[in-house]
């Protein structure tokens, strides 16, 4: 089953390249609007859309992870396939994304934006940024049928990643109920991570509290192995799910 997904990977080569070409374009928007002479009033905002980029990217080129092979999948698995070693082989052959995907998309911006943090520091976050979003990827191509899948992966890292930041509405502005929701956000961490890293970098003269964390963001080192560890749950929890729903979604399809 993995030599398969292996052999599947290769044939999808256009797909890839056209993966590449988008992260390219994606990261190219932002260093044409911003530059590397942005205000660091601007930086919340500029994160913001990488962010959130990098997870729409994410979530719609893991759609066919297991969008593509729904049909087999049924076929399969109605003749006793074992779902978990379907689902681990597919995880594993797509693994190369997680750390490729990013990279590419991170050197793009580095470069664009010129940030004062390091480059192994924006990786780490943009690379489980996309560890969140690949995930839940595979969770709406588990649940949904492929032409309702391409919308909604578009539509909830959009939501979740645009409205739940806590940059704009800003988190202390919104109700407490809003706040709590907004732990599901995956930019919420992605943002206040670099912001954090960001700040650590800026001049002394600077008033990073004030430019930067006077949206409720907070900014201490444990605030920001929190927001770390918050991205590595929600990247497992979607794909937790995504193995219950290829359990429990479609039955009668397997039959």
């Amino acid at each position: 089953m993995l030599r398969r997904n292996i052999i599947q990977g290769i044939r999808e080569f256009k797909g890839i390249m056209f993966d590449f070409v988008l992260l390219i374009f994606s990261a190219s928007i932002v260093g044409f609007v911003y530059g590397s002479d942005w205000e660091y009033t601007q930086f919340q905002m500029m994160t913001m859309l990488t962010v959130v980029m990098m997870g729409m990217i994410a979530a719609n080129v893991s759609l066919r992870i297991f969008g593509n092979d729904r049909v087999v999948f049924w076929r399969e698995s109605s003749a006793g396939i074992v779902i978990f070693a379907y689902y681990l082989a597919k995880i594993i052959t797509n693994a190369f994304e997680l750390f490729v995907y990013p990279l590419i998309f991170t050197t793009m911006i580095y470069n664009f934006i010129v940030p004062l943090a390091r480059f192994q520091e924006y990786y780490l976050i943009y690379m489980l940024v996309f560890f969140v979003n690949s995930g839940m990827g595979m969770l709406i191509s588990s649940i949904m049928a492929p032409k309702n899948a391409l919308l909604a992966a578009v539509l909830f890292p959009l939501v979740l990643g645009g409205f739940f930041s806590g940059v704009f509405p800003a988190l202390n502005t919104v109700s407490p109920f809003l706040q709590h929701l907004s732990y599901a956000s995956f930019s919420r961490w992605g943002i206040e991570a670099i912001t954090i890293k960001e700040a650590a970098a800026f001049p002394a003269y600077i008033p990073t509290e004030t430019v930067l964390f006077s949206n409720g963001y907070e900014n201490t080192l444990d605030e920001y192995h929190r927001d770390i560890r918050w991205l590595i749950i929600l990247g497992f929890g979607f794909r937790i799910l995504a193995l219950i729903a290829l359990h429990t979604v479609n039955r009668a399809k397997r039959q």
